[in-house]
């Protein structure tokens, strides 16, 4: 089971001051004996894209990847995932009203978007501003943007390469 609370603690203990230092562009890593500089993807980068942000591959060179996240205790998370395809542009918010994500996905991808279910439920979604979910059914459906699948954490959709903003509302 990934400690989530305890990972953030340390990789905050850890880089806090590199965060804070002005003239620093990348981090670097720290070791108990000794580290390297100019890493621009260390291992908190990809701590906070893999298990906080839930970007991950699930097909080869990024041609199909998931966006499904565990925020922890974060309210907002903007990313920026270099991919061999291109970047993968996120940002996240997420109260108990709702969920929202606004992200532009490089060409020749598919996103699956999972947006994460609460003790309330997902109520409605909505993707650029058009109602494809409404109380447990699916509703209209937007070009390129479908739904996928539902689990006991996720509701599902499969998005191809865009820009796209989604917007859930809990119960």
């Amino acid at each position: 089971m990934l400690a989530d609370k305890e990972s953030l603690s340390r990789m905050k203990d850890q880089f806090q001051s590199q965060v804070d230092e002005e003239n620093m562009s990348t981090l670097y890593e720290m070791f108990p004996k000794g580290g390297s500089y100019n890493h621009a993807w260390n291992g908190s980068n990809k701590i906070l894209s893999k298990y906080i942000a839930g970007v991950a591959p699930t097909k080869v060179a990024w041609s199909e990847y998931q966006i499904l996240p565990n925020l922890v205790h974060f309210k907002q998370l903007k990313k920026v995932i270099p991919t061999i395809k291109g970047n993968i542009e996120l940002t996240i918010t997420s109260n108990q009203s709702g969920y929202q994500l606004e992200l532009d996905s490089p060409e020749q991808t598919t996103a699956i978007i999972g947006i994460p279910k609460t003790v309330k439920g997902i109520k409605k979604v909505f993707v650029n501003g058009t109602s494809v979910w409404n109380k447990g059914k699916k509703k209209k459906s937007v070009k390129g943007f479908i739904f996928d699948s539902e689990s006991a954490d996720f509701l599902k959709f499969k998005a191809q390469s865009a820009a796209w903003q989604v917007k859930a509302i809990y119960e």
